[in-house]
């Protein structure tokens, strides 16, 4: 397998808040010392390994936990597999880290899948089969994670004919429905440009981003503020654009400078695509 770059929402899963840390750091020593004991009472508790490893983890001791999670995972233990693949990954040995994240995602735990969906579906060859090879069958049995991933997936594919943007759509919508802010923001999106079999509407574009900014989802946020300040779906109103924006965390240079740019005829939807990547960024 060759070594790709890591997308960006894995790389982010690898680290902690540093109010998370501090307060995990704080209460480590507490915590081990009776998983310790557990573990070398019984050197087949994966439970226990898992535990010890977990506290270490929290307390930033990545190499005393990695031993630990080594331990419970080569005894099957699913989370155990999955966070010594994560370790791994993150020190860039993604080799040795995708093979116990596959150990782990063999045993249905839906967040190695995905670990695994993001990872065969970036980089520079993606291998968009067996992305979707290990997160369809969750997304069968009513995942909306899943169901999002698989739609997002499908509809970022650059070879996806209108069948397959046709089932794109399927998958985002029944995540949609039960309330995934994720998919309800790329269906927003779909909705505001349209697509090969889908006619553009404006106006359901902006609804599904409302549900998702109902959630706090910083992306419909950033669309609702572009859509008010064009007046796509909604009646354009500037102050209502700048409220939008402002819950992004854009700083006030950059919000002049998406209003300058518009009103000068710069396209749209080019635009509010860049300006998603630059939030992403800023989000994570």
């Amino acid at each position: 397998m060759n070594a790709q770059r890591l997308p960006q929402k894995i790389l982010a899963a690898l680290w902690i808040g540093a109010a998370g840390m501090f307060f995990a750091a704080s209460h480590a020593e507490a915590e081990t010392p009776s998983a310790q004991i557990l573990s070398e009472q019984n050197p087949q508790d994966a439970e226990a390994q898992y535990a010890l490893g977990e506290a270490y983890d929290k307390g930033c001791k990545k190499a005393e936990a990695v031993k630990w999670f080594r331990l419970a995972a080569e005894q099957w233990h699913t989370e155990a597999q999955l966070k010594l693949g994560m370790a791994y990954l993150g020190q860039g040995d993604v080799v040795e880290g995708i093979r116990w994240v596959t150990r782990s995602a063999e045993q249905d735990n839906i967040k190695a899948a995905l670990v695994l969906g993001s990872f065969y579906s970036s980089g520079s060859k993606p291998d968009y089969a067996e992305a979707l090879e290990w997160v369809k069958p969750f997304a069968e049995e009513g995942n909306v994670e899943a169901q999002s991933f698989l739609g997002e997936s499908i509809y970022r594919h650059d070879a996806a004919t209108a069948q397959d943007l046709e089932e794109s759509r399927k998958w985002l919508r029944l995540a949609a429905e039960q309330g995934y802010a994720d998919a309800q923001v790329l269906l927003g999106e779909i909705y505001m440009h349209g697509e090969e079999g889908l006619k553009a509407d404006k106006v359901e574009g902006v609804r599904w981003f409302r549900l998702a900014a109902a959630q706090e989802n910083i992306f419909a946020k950033l669309w609702l503020g572009l859509a008010y300040l064009k007046g796509d779906g909604v009646e354009q109103n500037r102050e209502t654009a700048r409220e939008w924006l402002k819950q992004t965390g854009m700083d006030m240079e950059n919000m002049e400078k998406v209003f300058n740019a518009l009103e000068a005829g710069y396209e749209f939807e080019r635009y509010s695509r860049a300006m998603r990547k630059y939030s992403m960024r800023k989000y994570h």
